[in-house]
């Protein structure tokens, strides 16, 4: 026998099925809607029998958007201090990973992210591996020092630290695969040697991000050297955008010569989306309603939002 509609008593072979109680059926899902108010009244949520894998769809999708905690004994060893927090709003919809500076910590980036607020987003600052030689709670990415105390310019062991940095970013981003967070709801934001990070992870690693983001930071010397004779980089085929910042008056890394390492990597990257913005500044964080209002606008457009109001309304029924 074939189902009768609900709605309008017409019979068919190719009737909608209430996808909760799975017993009333419909011709559209016009129908559907208008006969809600009635129905909604007896209509009981279908349990399956025999195997437990069959599921709502519905419960399926909430599950499968619940974010857990990453586990820090699940990192790799010198990754393990970090600072989570989930999103305020009670949503783990995105997660933003900040990466602190040379000689900071990853204290004042949680703190930093928290003011951001941005909605149903949770934030993990990390803290470098290494530590910065006769400094108390400093810390840094790559080598910055030679056996002597001084500064290490264009040296391999800062290309080599580079590339250890990416090796161990693919192992916490395989754990948070495990948890449930993925690479187009991830955002990563780096300060100076911490944008740096960012920035070569995210050509080399293979994956698409909702986004990255570089503050007064960019590609080592060395790594342009290697790469110079390359027409496109290892990761053209990326599509992570890529939001920059630098300051006009900063002094470790001049603006001409940011201008001209920027030019250089898109120029090497077609396709990938830039936003470039430069600012009366030197080399610092985030300093400006300006530059805090450009880096908002950016995450607006990218973040992944659930519509939690239209979800917990109980009068919208799916219909397989």
């Amino acid at each position: 026998m074939n189902p009768i509609c609900a709605q309008c008593q017409t019979t068919g072979t190719s009737l909608l099925r209430c996808s909760r109680c799975r017993l009333v059926h419909y011709c559209s899902a016009e129908h559907q809607r208008a006969h809600w108010t009635q129905h909604k009244k007896e209509c009981k949520l279908f349990e399956p029998k025999g195997d437990p894998r069959t599921l709502e769809t519905k419960e399926i999708d909430k599950k499968n958007r619940i974010k857990k905690a990453p586990q820090s004994d699940r990192f790799p060893p010198g990754w393990r201090n970090f600072v989570y927090k989930p999103s305020p709003d009670g949503v783990d919809e995105n997660l933003l990973i900040l990466f602190h500076g040379m000689g900071d910590s990853e204290v004042p980036y949680a703190k930093f992210a928290q003011q951001l607020n941005l909605p149903q987003t949770a934030t993990l600052a990390l803290r470098a591996p290494l530590s910065v030689p006769l400094m108390e709670d400093s810390y840094c990415w790559i080598p910055s020092y030679d056996e002597n105390f001084e500064r290490l310019i264009n040296s391999p062991l800062r290309l080599k630290g580079i590339e250890e940095c990416r090796d161990r970013l693919d192992d916490i981003m395989r754990h948070l695969e495990e948890l449930g967070w993925y690479a187009p709801s991830i955002f990563m934001l780096g300060f100076s040697q911490g944008g740096a990070v960012v920035m070569h992870y995210t050509i080399h690693c293979g994956k698409t991000f909702g986004g990255s983001i570089i503050i007064s930071g960019n590609v080592l010397d060395e790594y342009l050297q290697r790469e110079n004779e390359r027409p496109t980089l290892v990761a053209s085929s990326i599509r992570t955008p890529f939001f920059i910042t630098h300051g006009r008056r900063d002094q470790m890394l001049p603006i001409s010569k940011a201008r001209e390492k920027y030019q250089t990597v898109k120029d090497k990257m077609e396709g990938v989306e830039w936003h470039y913005h430069e600012y009366d500044k030197g080399h610092t964080m985030i300093s400006s309603k300006e530059e805090a209002k450009d880096l908002v606008e950016f995450f607006s457009k990218r973040l992944k939002l659930r519509n939690i109001a239209l979800e917990d309304r109980d009068d919208l029924i799916q219909i397989n």
